[in-house]
């Protein structure tokens, strides 16, 4: 099967190549990540306490 690239990849692959990019993009990697995985956090202790959303 043959993967349609869209212009974002073939832009990221070229501007990856500059190491101080590469180190922002990464470290905002990162950063998502842990925002992502507190807010995961927060959501399942608020299903513990059974607490709605809406609270």
């Amino acid at each position: 099967m043959t993967e349609i690239r869209s212009a974002f990849w073939d832009i990221l692959e070229q501007e990856i190549k500059d190491p101080e990019f590469a180190r922002e993009f990464f470290k905002d990697g990162l950063y998502i990540q842990f925002i992502d995985q507190l807010i995961n956090d927060l959501d399942e202790r608020r299903v513990e306490l059974g607490l709605s959303k809406a609270k």
